[in-house]
């Protein structure tokens, strides 16, 4: 539905920033939805980077070798 690289691109600075805000808080609760919302953001990088790794690697071999690594 979107182009790969700005999805992976916000997922992993949804993971990072709130990974940082994490790092601050002092109740459980609030680091339990921010904990929640890094793996929004997980989710976000894991198939975008899939797509963008089969885009780069044309044949089968070298795909499935891309996806191993």
């Amino acid at each position: 539905m979107y182009h790969p690289k700005p999805v992976f691109v916000g997922g992993f600075l949804l993971i990072g920033l709130l990974g940082i805000g994490a790092g601050f808080v002092k109740g459980i609760v609030p680091l339990i939805i921010l904990r929640a919302l890094q793996g929004i953001g997980a989710a976000m990088t894991i198939p975008s980077a899939t797509s963008m790794l089969t885009a780069a690697y044309s044949t089968p071999l070298t795909q499935g070798i891309a996806l191993t690594l």
